[in-house]
C-alpha cells in the first residue's frame, strides 16, 4: 500500500506539471515584449539622429488613393495631367502634405448648394466650372466645412476662378452659428482655425445678363495639424548626387535621378509621392522605395526620386 500511494502521488504530481504557470510565463513574456520595445525605440532614435546629422529639409506630399473622385476624372480612364484640383491624381486634393490636412470645395461636394447657378457641362473642360444661369446676373454658391482639430493656422489658400470686366467673383466666410461674413483670405482663415464648422459663401455676378458670366473652379484650404515648425522632414543626401542639378545649367532633368535616405517619420512612401526642397525650391518624384526593416520595424527608407519639370502640374501645388 505504501508503494502504491508512492507511486500514485508521483502520478499526481506528473499531472500537475503539466498545468501552465501562467504568472511567470505573463512575466517572461512581458519582458520580452518591454525588451522589443526598448530595442525598436534605440534604432528608431539612432537612425533618426543620423539623418539629422547633414540634413535637408524637405516638405514630403503623399499621393492620395482614395477621397473624392475629381471630376476631371468621372466617366474617363485617366484623369487630366492638367487639373488644377488633382494635379491628374484623380482624387481630390491630389495630395496631402505632410503635418496638415486639405480640403476642397468644387463640383463633387456632396454638400454643396446653389442658387442661380449651374454646372458649365457643356464646355468640355476639366475640372468642371460653375457659371450662372442664362439670363441671372447674381448666383451663390454655398457650402459647410467641419474641421478637424488643429494647430491654428492656416498653411494654404487657394480660389480658382475666372473673371473679366464687368462680372465679378466673391468668397466670404463666416463660423457656423454666428451672423457676420468676412472676406476669405489665408490671414482671416487663420483667426477662424479655432472653429468646428465654417460656411463660405461664393458670389457670381454680373452687370447685366448680357455680359459674360465668370466662372468658379474651386476653393482649397489646407491648415497645420502638427506645429509649423515640424512640416519639414530631414533627409541625408549622398555628397555624389548632392552637385549643381543639370536644370541650374539649363538643361531638361527629364532622366536625372536623385537617391535620398529618409527615416520612418513618415511610416510608408510609395511611387509618384513628392518631395519639395525650399533651399533649392525644387520638386522631385519618388520612383522607387527600398525599405529598411529591423526589430520587425521599419526604420528608414532608400529613396529614388526623379527632377519634376517646372512644366509638370505638381507646380501648381501650393508649398
Amino acid at each position: 500500500m505504501t508503494l502504491r500511494r508512492q507511486s500514485m502521488n508521483l502520478q499526481s504530481v506528473r499531472d500537475y506539471s503539466e498545468v501552465p504557470f501562467t504568472r511567470n510565463q505573463h512575466l517572461v513574456k512581458s519582458s520580452r515584449r518591454i525588451a522589443e520595445i526598448l530595442a525598436k525605440k534605440q534604432a528608431r532614435m539612432g537612425t533618426n539622429a543620423v539623418s539629422s546629422v547633414d540634413k535637408r529639409d524637405v516638405y514630403f506630399f503623399r499621393k492620395k488613393t482614395f477621397g473624392r473622385v475629381c471630376s476631371c476624372a468621372m466617366g474617363t480612364s485617366s484623369p487630366s495631367k492638367n487639373c488644377r484640383i488633382c494635379y491628374g491624381k484623380g482624387f481630390v486634393g491630389g495630395y496631402e502634405k505632410y503635418g496638415t490636412w486639405t480640403e476642397v470645395i468644387d463640383y463633387t461636394l456632396p454638400e454643396i448648394e446653389f442658387v442661380n447657378v449651374e454646372p458649365a457641362h457643356d464646355l468640355n473642360v476639366v475640372p468642371t466650372l460653375f457659371r450662372l444661369k442664362s439670363g441671372a446676373k447674381k448666383g451663390v454658391i454655398k457650402a459647410t466645412l467641419r474641421l478637424r482639430k488643429n494647430a491654428g493656422y492656416c498653411d494654404a489658400f487657394q480660389i480658382v476662378d475666372s473673371t473679366e470686366n464687368g462680372n465679378s467673383v466673391e468668397v466670404l466666410v463666416r463660423e457656423v452659428g454666428t451672423t457676420s461674413w468676412i472676406e476669405a483670405t489665408t490671414q482671416n482663415m487663420t483667426t477662424l482655425m479655432h472653429s468646428e464648422q465654417l460656411e463660405f459663401k461664393v458670389t457670381l455676378a454680373r452687370r447685366s445678363a448680357s455680359f459674360e458670366t465668370p466662372y468658379f473652379s474651386h476653393i482649397m484650404l489646407r491648415y497645420g495639424l502638427l506645429p509649423y515648425d515640424k512640416l519639414t522632414l530631414p533627409v541625408d543626401i549622398p555628397r555624389n548626387t548632392e552637385g549643381i542639378s543639370m536644370l541650374d545649367a539649363g538643361w531638361d532633368e527629364s532622366f536625372g535621378s536623385l537617391s535620398v535616405f529618409m527615416d520612418n517619420r513618415v511610416h510608408t512612401i510609395q511611387n509618384d509621392d513628392m518631395l519639395f526642397f525650399p533651399e533649392k525650391n525644387r520638386w522631385v518624384e519618388v520612383t522607387e522605395v527600398q525599405p529598411f526593416h529591423a526589430v520587425d520595424t521599419v526604420l528608414s527608407f532608400d529613396v529614388t526620386c526623379q527632377f519634376v519639370q517646372k512644366y509638370h502640374s505638381v507646380y501648381n501645388v501650393p508649398v
